[in-house]
């Protein structure tokens, strides 16, 4: 995740110190202090947020005796970034989420603190640590990232009973390369190797550097991979996992993902599809081409579970939805950060080569409470469509089919109140899907937000029609089209009282074909 970077190297004792003093106090007092206001229509239904504070990345996704956990960076004092440590929560299906006391917490002396920075967790049932003592069915241990103000490192902590509590090494730091920016290693075991392997990030480097273990506190240096892709931003929080190719006969890709710090209007997330061998990551594709894992502006630090069952089969993805530019000041209060839709994962064979897909996990369907379905509507100008949750329905998932017509212009209104709403549209002439949050409501917040307003991504339509995925949860938007190939994410802030929905043509009339909306229960 972007930080607060500090380059104190080569002052004197007393420069350093009034530096840190000034610092850290001024840090104490900026994310300490918690404003009244409250925001309850802006908080999500059914996307996880903490119940008060500021969280972001998400971090040590593992799966472990029927219950998925999900660490993420947290700030116990206060909804600002700082005093970084890890919270926690757990599910079992992955749409109710249960909030546990912090798992790991920042430590060290006030004037000169350890934070606990990004990382994930694995399931060491062989205890190859030799940290969990004898007879313990289920070591699990989290490797992370300790930041100071001098240097990152990467440690790690055990957990015998099921992530409740962590007993951090006590010889950590387990690697140490003498750097400033190092960080958010997601280590994963290699079968094939019978080896941990580590990729972390060199963010000013625009690398991602691999390591192996065969006990996760020694680790050996393999390679690096970068710079590529983008050439935007810095590389954060990496991840790397293998894929079956849809009706690709068994065939197998590795994916390499990484997040793009402090982009702005650009990409915040990328991947990379080729192969790994247990030692280096080959890219399939030319160095230059970048592909985009979610063309809105809000996802970002997405990892993958570990350690999810065989049986089970899926690669599924998880990330923070927010945005570096206006993170801190989004006017959500005590709350402040959220989680996106666990998304399944997969990759297709396209005209233009092989390419992730992304849909929303099938427990989500668990959360459908009352409905309407519509077919075959003439749309002229707009639609009012009925809202099923009623003037409480901020928390909805539609799925509509389009059949363009004569239509420019056509689409959804969401959010809608008298005079504004967010806009989920298809260009004919571009042939791009977009989302248009300059009249959502409240942009005040920030003017980095409002310069971010418009989120597009090019969709062929399919004979015709076009298909949406669309999941609403009160501030947040999640829009899924070309079965999972185009993804759009964006955070919006909408008034209390609007819920309206309405279909909508530019430029000619269009036929909705078929629309489901339900009302989705709150998991929180």
């Amino acid at each position: 995740m972007e930080r607060m970077q500090f380059r104190l190297r080569g002052f004197g004792l007393t420069v350093i110190f009034f530096s840190l003093l000034a610092g850290i106090v001024a840090g104490v007092i900026l994310v300490s202090c918690k404003s009244p206001e409250n925001s309850p229509h802006l908080r999500p239904a059914y996307h996880f947020t903490a119940q008060e504070n500021w969280i972001n990345d998400p971090n040590g996704l593992v799966y472990l005796d029927g219950e998925y956990h999900l660490f993420y960076q947290y700030n116990p004092f206060g909804n600002k970034w700082g005093h970084m440590s890890w919270g926690h929560a757990v599910s079992r299906d992955l749409v109710q989420w249960e909030e546990l006391p912090v798992a790991l917490e920042e430590e060290g002396p006030w004037f000169y603190p350890t934070m606990m920075f990004s990382g994930s967790a694995v399931i060491d049932d062989e205890n190859t640590s030799g940290l969990c003592g004898k007879n313990i069915s289920s070591c699990m241990t989290a490797v992370y990232t300790s930041f100071t103000l001098l240097e990152q490192t990467q440690s790690i902590a055990v957990s015998v009973d099921r992530g409740r509590t962590f007993v951090k090494y006590s010889r950590n730091p387990v690697l140490d390369i003498d750097v400033m920016h190092f960080r958010d290693p997601k280590v994963f075991r290699h079968e094939a190797t019978e080896r941990w392997i580590m990729a972390v990030s060199l963010p000013k480097e625009r690398k991602v550097r691999f390591y192996s273990s065969t006990d996760l506190k020694t680790w050996k240096h393999l390679s690096d991979f970068g710079p590529a892709g983008f050439p935007e931003g810095i590389w954060e929080c990496p991840d790397l996992f293998r894929l079956p190719v849809k009706d690709g006969k068994g065939a197998h890709k590795w994916v390499l993902v990484t997040s793009l710090g402090q982009n702005g209007p650009g990409p915040d997330m990328q991947y990379f599809i080729g192969e790994f061998d247990g030692e280096k990551f080959i890219n399939d594709n030319a160095p230059d081409l970048g592909l985009r894992l979610d063309h809105g502006y809000d996802y970002y630090a997405a990892v993958s579970w570990n350690n999810i069952p065989a049986k089970d089969g899926r690669t599924i993805m998880i990330g923070w939805l927010n945005n570096w530019k206006y993170a801190n000041d989004i006017p959500t209060h005590p709350w402040k950060g959220a989680m996106s839709l666990p998304r399944e994962v997969g990759l297709v064979s396209t005209p233009e080569g092989l390419r992730l897909t992304q849909k929303p996990v099938r427990e989500t369907a668990a959360l459908r409470n009352r409905s309407r379905r519509l077919k075959n509507i003439s749309v002229v100008d707009e639609y009012t469509l009925p809202n099923p949750g009623g003037e409480t329905g901020g928390s909805l998932e539609i799925r509509v089919r389009f059949s363009r017509q004569k239509a420019r212009e056509f689409g959804l209104y969401v959010c809608k109140g008298a005079d504004n709403a967010t806009v989920i549209g298809y260009d004919t002439v571009t042939e791009k899907l977009f989302v248009e949050r300059s009249h959502s409501d409240d942009d005040s917040f920030s003017e980095e937000y409002g310069t971010m307003s418009r989120a597009e991504v090019p969709v062929a339509m399919s004979r015709d029609a076009l298909e949406l995925h669309v999941f609403i949860d009160n501030s947040i938007v999640e829009v899924f089209a070309g079965d999972g190939r185009a993804v759009i994410t964006c955070r919006i802030f909408p008034g209390p009282d609007d819920r309206g929905i309405a279909l909508y043509s530019r430029g000619g009339a269009i036929t909705v074909s078929d629309i489901e909306i339900y009302a989705l229960k709150s998991a929180l």
